[in-house]
């Protein structure tokens, strides 16, 4: 139901969440148990509203992320993940179509909540909790150079992709493996 074009709230009894927006925050909240995968939320909100959301807040319950959850959130800036999420692909943050689409071209943040088990933010980068892989580096993050934490051994698929800021990236001796996409579309790295 929509209240007005700064309240919107859309409730999926069929997949167990909550879609509440409100002043430019989308929080997708758990309604059934504690077992909700978040799928592609595109269908739920047109163009106009996609284009409002500045940050998401991934709620309690909610334990998987799906493969282009987020796609074409074109203003989304950051994005809050709880504690009871356990699955976040590497395909989470960008469009369906590698080439065509841009993902979240403003995501500058992202922020897991410190009991979470499975993942870690540092400076709004995200990590697996034991810090071996670097997941995502968020496509707008400022800036202009980044030294990978030194406990990363991976660098996952994706994890750079279409970066638009950063030029420089020191990686360091620990690092074993790079994904296969981890600098698809990167255009300003030297």
């Amino acid at each position: 139901k929509a209240v007005n074009n700064n309240e919107y709230t859309i409730c999926d009894n069929e997949k167990g969440y909550q879609l509440k927006f409100t002043n430019g925050t989308l929080e997708i909240i758990a309604i059934k148990n504690d077992n909700i995968k978040i799928e592609e939320t595109k269908p739920y909100f047109n163009k106009f509203y996609r284009e409002l959301v500045k940050k998401i807040i991934i709620g309690k319950g909610i334990t998987e992320i799906a493969d282009y959850a987020f796609e074409d959130y074109k203003n989304l800036e950051q994005i809050v993940i709880s504690d009871s999420v356990s699955k976040i692909p590497s395909l989470a943050f960008l469009g369906k179509e590698e080439y065509d689409s841009f993902g979240c071209p403003k995501l500058s943040s992202i922020i897991v909540d410190k009991n979470n088990k499975n993942y870690k933010s540092i400076d709004g980068v995200l990590f697996t909790y034991d810090m071996k892989t670097l997941l995502k580096y968020p496509q707008a993050k400022p800036d202009l150079y980044y030294e990978v934490d030194a406990r990363a051994k991976n660098i996952g698929d994706h994890a750079f992709s279409r970066v638009n800021k950063l030029q420089c990236l020191k990686v360091g001796e620990n690092c074993r493996s790079v994904g296969e996409f981890a600098f698809l579309n990167i255009s300003a790295l030297r």
